[in-house]
């Protein structure tokens, strides 16, 4: 309508200026000027009108916007949140909940003060970088927590978002402010209930598994007989000997998921080069079905300080975790260095800055849940029912966690998981022992370097042979199943001695030991029995077992029980 207005009052003015310059030059014609200075009276009118209009719009268009400011103003000043406007990292505002929160006095003068002064120490680089970053147009994070610093010293766990404001003078930055302080404590509490929660059930769990091994030793004790035989009192006293060692080894398993906890023996380690020597291993154990991938990274060598027993066994748990995790796919161990610096590190519980060597091992399995994977490394919890003990990731976690390390699970449902083991690198050279050096004619005499091969389903009993007897100089390969160990003895060179387990789901010992004997006569076995099985040890025997060992591993007696069955003459041919 206005533009009507203003178009009709042009046209008048244009009517009007028309008729009078031709009643100029008609020699002052009053038929020309006099309607002409008509049209321009109504002209101007009608212009005045129109700026009077304007002039009222604009009025009102001020008005509208002073309210809105005031508005504005009043709710950024009744917010419960602390606001505070920024330029650059100078304050320009700040509302009484920002003065509140931080303790400030309202009479005190706060503008042109750097916002700095405000933050806690150690949050202090982290926030004006988030600050600058929003100022330059950056969104990710969208928002903040940090420690504020209050004017009395006390600190409080702040909550901040940003918005940024156009301003003439600057990229002005208003940043929200709120306390988390009650949210912080409540979710502090949550993960105290759901540590205590955690550590019942594995206290329980752990008291159930101690109850079994009291109950069988109290089994054997109550069934004494009055004229039993020497031979019966010396087979009760290994069993209950048995049983007890068991129970101090799982003890050991437990002690050792304490940073400090267990015995490791630090040498140099190449990293790249101990993770490809058990990918070979690992290649050794996987079906058809599953391919593995390596990758290492091609810089400078990887070195740790490490023990290398540990590290294969950690390496281990969580190879087994992923190749359990899929029926057929495919597992990637990947090698590579990764810088870390303050801000890196705070977002990575346990580590600290530095340069650490890597390895991870990604599967393409059916991934992890939330709830799951918060619980991978809980002691005795596992997805996979009673198949497995709950504790391999577990261990493998305490053995990285033990050589200042850190780990990581980076999982999505239907898209498999990637775990990652990290370990601080070091300024050493590679050590090729394995182990502590033993001392002692006798210790001496228990020590081999001969090749041998663990036939067990449960991996950590295989993992535990292996570390065992790796310390003591030998060569330790393993296998899952006997079709496993079946195809690597029909390899070469030769193995010395087979670790065979006793029992095996699906297999019998005896039957396995029988077909090894039938296709290599000569090779050494020793059967390995998880409890007392008089029968079938002594039908082991008589097929040719060189020597039995009842669970649990332990040293001495492992390395000793070795040696006599390296020792012993090979069984004769069938």
């Amino acid at each position: 309508m206005r533009s009507i207005r203003f178009t009709i009052s042009l046209v008048l003015l244009a009517s009007s200026v028309g008729l009078v310059g031709y009643g100029v030059v008609h020699g002052l014609d009053w038929r020309y000027l006099l309607p002409g200075a008509g049209l321009l009276i109504l002209a101007v009118l009608a212009l005045g009108w129109l700026a009077v209009s304007q002039k009222e719009r604009l009025e009102d268009v001020e008005l509208a916007l002073l309210r809105s400011e005031v508005r504005a103003m009043a709710l950024v000043e009744a917010s419960p949140d602390g606001v505070v406007i920024v330029l650059g990292t100078k304050i320009i505002f700040a509302n009484p909940a920002f003065r509140h929160l931080l303790a400030i006095p309202p009479d005190e003068e706060i503008s042109q003060r750097d916002i700095g002064t405000l933050i806690g120490e150690e949050d202090r680089e982290r926030v004006l970088a988030w600050i600058r970053e929003r100022q330059d147009g950056l969104v990710e994070p969208d928002t903040l927590d940090f420690s504020g610093c209050r004017e009395t010293g006390m600190e409080i766990a702040l909550e901040a978002a940003s918005a940024l404001l156009p301003a003439a003078e600057g990229r002005q930055l208003a940043i929200f402010v709120r306390d988390v302080s009650a949210r912080k404590a409540l979710e502090e509490r949550m993960r105290q209930v759901e540590r205590v929660e955690a550590l019942v059930d594995s206290a329980d769990l752990l008291v159930s598994e101690f109850e079994k091994i009291f109950r069988k030793i109290f089994s054997i004790t109550r069934h004494r007989k009055d004229n039993e035989t020497e031979e019966e009192r010396e087979r009760m006293c290994e069993a209950i000997d048995g049983h007890a060692a068991r129970g101090s080894a799982l003890a050991r398993r437990v002690l050792s998921l304490r940073p400090e906890g267990g015995e490791h023996y630090f040498i140099g380690i190449n990293l790249a080069r101990l993770v490809r020597k058990q990918a070979a291993e690992f290649m050794r154990g996987l079906g058809d079905d599953i391919t593995l991938n390596l990758e290492v990274e091609r810089d400078a060598p990887l070195m740790i300080l490490g023990d290398k027993a540990q590290l294969r066994q950690a390496f281990w748990h969580v190879f087994e975790n992923a190749k359990d995790a899929q029926g057929e796919g495919e597992v990637t161990l990947r090698v590579r260095r990764l810088e870390l610096d303050d801000t890196a590190a705070a977002t990575r519980p346990g580590s600290h800055p530095g340069t650490y060597g890597v390895v991870e091992i990604i599967d393409t399995g059916p991934g992890m849940s939330d709830e799951i994977r918060a619980r991978a490394f809980e002691p005795f919890f596992s997805s996979k029912g009673v198949r497995s003990s709950g504790m391999g990731l577990t261990m493998a976690y305490g053995t990285i966690r033990a050589h200042h390390g850190f780990m990581e699970v980076d999982t999505e449902v239907g898209r498999g998981t990637s775990i990652r083991m990290a370990l601080p690198l070091a300024d050493t050279e590679e050590v090729e022992s394995t182990g502590p050096q033993e001392t002692g004619d006798e210790s001496a005499a228990w020590r081999g370097r001969e090749t041998i091969l663990v036939v067990d389903d449960d991996p950590s009993s295989r993992q535990e042979a292996r570390t065992l007897l790796e310390r003591f100089g030998y060569h330790v390969e393993v296998a899952s199943t006997p079709r496993a160990a079946l195809q690597r003895l029909k390899q070469r060179p030769r193995i010395d001695l087979v670790l065979l387990d006793m029992v095996l789901p699906g297999w019998n010992g005896p039957d396995v030991l029988t077909r090894i004997l039938r296709l290599w006569p000569g090779e050494r076995v020793m059967m390995v029995s998880p409890y007392p099985l008089p029968d079938q040890e002594e039908h082991a025997r008589k097929l040719g077992a060189v020597e039995i060992y009842q669970k649990p591993f332990t040293n001495p007696e492992l390395s000793r029980a070795v040696r006599r069955a390296l020792d012993s003459p090979p069984p004769a041919a069938p």
